[in-house]
């Protein structure tokens, strides 16, 4: 018995990269307080001056003054400074926990510019619609839609045409039987009219992958029946 072959997901890409978004923020998190810590205990302790520990973390003068008043007053507990460290010593040890944090902004902001250049491939191509990229992206519509005006790109209109395709792709793995969302619940993911899902769903019925049914899935098609009516829409 052959197998279906499953659809690609053209989502996948950006899910992927937004995951890695949250973890790199994760990292973030995970390397700031440490490199706060060393500097209000080195601040606390006098191992080294404010200048030398501002310069090394990558903070201002004011800042250090005031992690150090912060943790002063609410009694957190710091790392020990050994009474025999040396200026170098806490210095290096500052710069270290620096390094470590500004490495997770840099790869934060790099993922942000695969996001940025991913999100912009999905809306020239219009595969999905803003509502199904603002759930898989790190950005709300607005900021689409925004990414959209900037790209010099027309407003999003989805044709029954366009509907067609997309719908064939999201249900081609999907079992017969299988029930599709109200319409107009369609018309909200999709960005479409209900004029333009009731098209939709027509030539789908056409085709057999849909009984009209409750509307439900007849016949999903395998990835190349997929793209082999796309070619020859």
């Amino acid at each position: 018995m052959p197998t279906t072959q499953r659809a690609p997901d053209p989502l996948a890409t950006l899910r992927d990269l937004t995951s890695r978004i949250k973890d790199a923020q994760t990292q973030i998190t995970k390397t700031r307080k440490p490199l706060q810590d060393a500097v209000a205990a080195h601040k606390i302790a006098g191992t080294a001056t404010t200048g030398n520990l501002a310069e090394a973390a990558g903070y201002s003068r004011r800042t250090v003054e005031r992690s150090a008043k912060s943790a002063a007053e609410s009694g957190r507990r710091l790392p020990a400074v050994s009474e025999d460290m040396t200026s170098q010593a806490a210095i290096r040890e500052v710069k270290r926990k620096a390094q470590a944090h500004q490495a997770a902004q840099d790869r934060l902001e790099e993922l942000r510019t695969e996001v940025h250049a991913e999100l912009l491939r999905l809306i020239e191509a219009q595969e999905v619609s803003p509502k199904q990229l603002a759930a898989a992206a790190p950005y709300d519509q607005n900021y689409i839609d925004a990414m959209r005006r900037d790209a010099g790109l027309p407003p999003w209109r989805v044709t029954s045409e366009h509907l067609v395709q997309m719908l064939r792709r999201d249900y081609a793995d999907a079992a017969a039987g299988t029930p599709l969302p109200p319409a107009a619940e369609l018309a909200e993911t999709y960005g479409a009219s209900l004029d333009v899902v009731g098209k939709a769903l027509d030539r789908l019925q056409a085709e057999g992958m849909l009984t009209r049914e409750g509307w439900r899935v007849e016949h999903a098609p395998s990835a190349g029946e997929t793209a082999g009516r796309e070619e020859g829409a």
